[in-house]
């Protein structure tokens, strides 16, 4: 099957019963009946639990829309560009290019963390797996209690510039962009 966005197309997800959600300049975008929510938002990325939507936009707000189309709450979020979220049970936790990580419940700010201070051109990447917030990038990577944001354990990321994150059983890997910030992007990969 074949969807034509709206929108260009910053993220997708798949919510509980297998939907496809698109976070696009539109807005949600949700392929299974074509409708659009938080219409006119540009939704860098999003997130599902369940049926809902987490998506983060553009200008710098969180929302939460209930079955992708009505909004449930809003919140401000850290002056840089949202790069990633992640949801589990009551908290979102949202990342940002320049290294903050803000955690969320009921649209309140729960904890939030700075990892790094240094835009490489990557982002920053969070996950949460067994019930703790990883994060990765600017050369930094951290795992937090997802209850109270305190630090794990933290260490220096080489390649420093992250692509993304993944969890597989007990394992959590990043993706990473071999070389210094004045390679090529994409240049190779680690």
């Amino acid at each position: 099957q074949t969807y034509k966005p709206v929108g260009e197309v910053k993220d997708l997800a798949f919510d509980a019963r297998d939907r496809l959600l698109l976070g696009t300049f539109a807005g949600v975008e949700n392929v299974e009946d074509e409708a659009i929510g938080w219409p006119g938002r540009c939704c860098v990325c999003i997130a599902t639990l369940d049926e809902d939507v987490f998506a983060a936009a553009l200008d710098g707000e969180l929302a939460l829309l209930k079955s992708a189309q009505d909004l449930a709450w809003t919140a401000p979020l850290p002056a840089d560009r949202a790069q990633c979220l992640a949801a589990s049970n009551d908290v979102v936790v949202v990342s940002t290019r320049l290294g903050s990580v803000v955690a969320f419940t009921n649209g309140s700010e729960r904890w939030a963390q700075k990892l790094h201070e240094d835009d490489d051109g990557g982002g920053t990447y969070v996950i949460i797996h067994n019930n703790i917030c990883y994060a990765a990038g600017g050369g930094a990577w951290a795992a937090f209690s997802l209850e109270t944001g305190a630090p794990i354990i933290q260490g220096i990321l080489r390649p420093r510039r992250c692509r993304g994150l993944g969890a597989a059983a007990s394992n959590v890997i990043a993706a990473v962009e071999a070389g210094d910030s004045d390679d090529a992007p994409g240049r190779r990969g680690e």
